[in-house]
């Protein structure tokens, strides 16, 4: 057995332990709630879906808020079974369809607000490349990028949209983990999400510039809305959701100098009190898996006036976890059946 493998036995016997001798919480991790064309970051959760993982949620724990959760932590009194529901990003649906079934249920979320481009409405940069690369219906032939000094080239023969819909019903189930790629395009939309996950906002917006300069404008796709200023407000005066930080332009803080991530944390904890006009001292590190963090986050994020901040690192919550690296299971679209079995085993310590 190679050292990889002891090592993740190890924390597997670990995490039975905890979830068996004491309490623990599941922090879930959602993105949307949302019906989409095409969900190539696989982000979405249908509405009907959501509601199912609700009524699971009451009938298998108890829900109760992230400000909650860390206030019983914090004097070693996590309560047992605790469930607790956030959403990273900021879209549009957080407010219009995930709220209104939040409320209905009595279910407390946290929704983690990225906070740059708010006014300008723009779009997410993962969005932004689907709608150059999948909705776009004629690409030229190649598109180049040059990044960081090396040169990068996707052939897109024959990558013309052919069939009656904007989005090619050929891929409409195709996501970033399926072993295959339909077409040229979804390849090149692929690698360079990949790519672009690791650059700097700067480069990441020549990336952005170079691609409409070669593509043309890409259409103005309405299913992928952040939340306008005005709606986060509107979320952040619910009684059911209170709102988080998630940085200002959604990059890794790793890829990010020292002054750059405080600057991140810094700024967007001030912008969204300023738009909300209550306290944010919540956060959400963005992307938030341990290659995306740095040593210093932590420190960082207390600096900035932060009482906790998530991660996504798939384990239980219990009265040693870190309040600055809290971990949160990532939920997709899974029906409720399956919802309810992986929360079981989530709380059994099977992660």
């Amino acid at each position: 057995m190679t050292k990889g493998a002891v090592r993740g036995a190890a924390i597997r016997q670990a995490h039975r332990a905890v979830a068996r001798f004491f309490p623990t919480a599941v922090v879930l991790a959602y993105h949307r709630v949302a019906l989409p064309a095409l969900d190539p970051q696989l982000m979405c959760v249908s509405p009907e879906r959501f509601a199912d993982h609700l009524h699971a949620m009451g009938q298998l724990g108890q829900c109760t808020a992230l400000r909650d959760l860390v206030r019983w932590s914090a004097i070693g009194r996590v309560p047992r079974r605790a469930i607790v529901v956030t959403f990273d990003d900021g879209y549009a649906d957080n407010l219009d369809v995930a709220e209104p079934l939040l409320r209905a249920a009595g279910v407390p979320a946290t929704v983690f607000v990225s906070s740059g481009d708010l006014e300008k409405g723009r779009r997410f940069w993962w969005d932004e490349l689907e709608a150059l690369l999948l909705h776009t219906v004629h690409l030229p032939p190649m598109v180049a990028l040059t990044l960081q000094g090396r040169r990068f080239e996707w052939p897109l023969e024959a990558a013309d949209i052919v069939s009656g819909s904007s989005v090619g019903t050929e891929a409409a189930d195709w996501d970033v983990t399926c072993p295959e790629t339909p077409s040229p395009r979804h390849a090149a939309y692929r690698d360079i999400a990949r790519l672009c996950r690791g650059l700097t906002p700067d480069e990441r917006d020549m990336v952005l510039r170079s691609l409409v300069a070669q593509v043309g404008e890409p259409p103005a796709e309405g299913e992928h809305r952040r939340l306008s200023p005005a709606e986060v407000a509107e979320l952040s005066a619910s009684a059911v959701v209170e709102v988080g930080a998630h940085g200002v332009s959604h990059s890794r803080l790793s890829v990010l100098s020292p002054e750059q991530r405080r600057e991140e944390l810094w700024l967007g904890k001030r912008q969204l009190e300023e738009i909300t006009g209550r306290q944010v001292d919540l956060l959400s590190y963005p992307f938030g898996a341990p290659g995306d963090l740095t040593d210093d986050c932590a420190r960082l994020a207390g600096e900035c006036g932060y009482i906790a901040a998530c991660a996504n690192r798939a384990e239980l919550v219990w009265h040693l976890s870190d309040p600055y690296r809290l971990p949160r299971f990532l939920v997709r679209d899974w029906k409720a059946e399956e919802f309810a079995s992986r929360l079981e085993a989530w709380f059994e310590g099977h992660v």
